[in-house]
Parts: C-alpha cells; sequence; structure tokens
C-alpha cells in the first residue's frame, strides 16, 4: 500500500492498492458516509492505461501493448 499526504493539510491521504486482479484508490471523507472511504476499482491494465494517458494532452486514446 502506498499512502500519498497532502503537505497542506487540507485534503486527507490517498490510499494506493495494488493487488494482482485489482487496483484501489480510496481517500477518507469524515464528513461523509460515516468513515467510509471513497473508492476507485480499476483492473491493473485500466491503471496502467491511466499512467500511460498523464503522458499526453487531453483526449481519447487506445494503447496498444507489445507482448
Amino acid at each position: 500500500m502506498t499512502t500519498v499526504l497532502d503537505e497542506e493539510g487540507s485534503l486527507e491521504d490517498v490510499q494506493l492498492v495494488i493487488e494482482d486482479d485489482m487496483v484501489y484508490i480510496k481517500q477518507y471523507n469524515d464528513s461523509m458516509f460515516d468513515g467510509v472511504p471513497d473508492l476507485v476499482m480499476l483492473t491493473p491494465k485500466m491503471f496502467k492505461d491511466m499512467l500511460e494517458a498523464m503522458n499526453y494532452p487531453e483526449g481519447l486514446y487506445i494503447t496498444k501493448y507489445k507482448r
């Protein structure tokens, strides 16, 4: 698990959990949902595609990987 901290303290920490079959990004929001985290679930390929997309300007991309 990787935790990213907001150095200014205005936002809650973000946790990145990478498992074999799923990637989770979660952030606790104590003011809502009684301490239940906001949760984003991605497949490992979706997560890899998202990281790759950060290298390009805004738009729609299809990433093809060589095996």
